[in-house]
């Protein structure tokens, strides 16, 4: 039992954490950071199809970071995710192709969609 509070303890405490972070990125008028990082939320509790609409609005605001995250869960798919995310590989290529053009390493990388 010890070990379960822990965890829980632990969970919550970056849950809060998480919480400062997206309220200080709203506060400096960061809102594709503020979407990205409810987005991270949302995935750490499991609720996927939230987090994809999270990851969205920060990639289409601009967050590459976002955009590589949702190359890969596209990719993935319910591989990973069940039935929450279909794999798609038109999406996949869709978010890879906005984060390269943030000229991230990710959506270069050999095996990724499109390569």
């Amino acid at each position: 039992m010890p070990r379960l509070r822990r965890s829980i303890v632990a969970a919550a405490c970056a849950s809060v954490a998480l919480s400062v972070v997206v309220c200080t990125a709203q506060a400096n008028g960061t809102d594709a950071q503020a979407a990205r990082v409810q987005g991270l939320l949302e995935y750490e509790v499991g609720h996927y199809t939230e987090a994809i609409r999270h990851f969205q609005a920060a990639a289409e605001a601009g967050d590459v970071r976002s955009a590589e995250i949702l190359c890969l869960m596209y990719r993935l798919g319910s591989t990973v995710y069940g039935e929450h995310i279909t794999a798609s590989r038109s999406q996949a290529v869709r978010w890879a192709a906005l984060a390269a053009d943030g000229q991230l390493a990710i959506a270069t990388a050999p095996g990724m969609p499109g390569r």
